[in-house]
């Protein structure tokens, strides 16, 4: 039975005094780095977390995006040295990217992000298709997409692209039918909260989804809190939002036992000393 734990939006920061901030959305994001950020997210809890993950016994950490605040070189090396962190530990990682990541036109175009966190699958890649699959083990499958991308002072929003679309269609016919699927993204399935804020094009995510029933979890990050939304009745994934491991005062992570028929879902938190086990609960699936 696989298990597999879920990070999601750590937000490693660095301050820019650079006067170039002024001409790109930085400007904000340092903003309110220096305003808010500093005091509601922290990077110290994460130090416990290799050694903590490795007695998990994981088939893999699955990171949702979100590594960076306003894609400077400087953040990326950050979250590069806490994935090294993990895979010192013998741990198997898949990460993906989230807006923060690709937080101006500039990052997006360069592809920052992969120069830190390269993608590696067959037949597609995160950094050329915005779509990667990896085989976990035991009749379960993780596919990465990347929908993020810049956007202007008062967005945060994903898309689901057209030419993900396809490729998507792509990889769940190639799965068995008999296999299980998991779908990691940044960005929620569905529309909650600010306009300003969702997936672009999240209903046509959702129909895709719906047409492949092996497709059993849809992990995500991009809000901070954490929560579950159980549709399977209509025909939709459980969906599980991490919410932030680096959040204050409680950070938070969730782990999934997969068996063929049950989801055994564990939220963690972090209570200014330790992490600790939250809830529980068993999801049929």
């Amino acid at each position: 039975m696989p298990r597999i734990a879920h990070l999601s939006d750590p937000h490693f920061a660095a301050i820019t005094y650079s006067l170039s901030q002024f001409f790109s959305k930085r400007w904000l994001g340092n903003s309110n780095l220096i305003l808010f950020r500093q005091k509601t997210l922290h990077q110290k809890q994460l130090a416990e977390l290799p050694k903590l993950l490795k007695s998990f016994e994981l088939a893999a950490v699955c990171i949702t995006g979100d590594l960076a605040t306003t894609s400077l070189s400087e953040e990326f090396e950050k979250g590069a040295d806490f994935v090294r962190s993990l895979k010192d530990e013998g741990l198997r990682v898949f990460l993906l990217p989230g807006n923060h990541d690709f937080y101006t036109k500039e990052s997006e175009k360069s592809k920052r992000f992969y120069t830190f966190f390269p993608s590696q699958s067959d037949p597609f890649s995160l950094k050329d298709d915005r779509i990667e699959c990896h085989f976990l083990g035991e009749g379960w499958w993780w596919v990465s997409l990347d929908t993020a991308l810049a956007t202007s002072v008062i967005f945060s929003n994903g898309k689901f692209f057209k030419e993900i679309e396809d490729k998507l269609y792509q990889v769940l016919s190639s799965i068995p039918p008999n296999e299980r699927i998991i779908i990691g993204n940044h960005f929620p399935l569905y529309k909650s909260g600010s306009p300003r804020h969702y997936l672009w094009r999240c209903g046509r995510l959702q129909e895709i989804l719906k047409s492949f029933p092996n497709v059993k979890l849809y992990l995500h990050g991009h809000d901070h809190s954490p929560y579950q939304i159980d549709k399977q009745k209509e025909g939709f994934p459980l969906v599980f939002c991490a919410g932030s491991c680096s959040q204050m005062p409680q950070g938070f992570f969730n782990t999934y036992d997969l068996t063929e028929n049950d989801c055994r879902f564990v939220q963690y938190t972090w209570n200014g000393n330790d992490w600790v086990e939250n809830s529980s609960k068993i999801f049929s699936i």
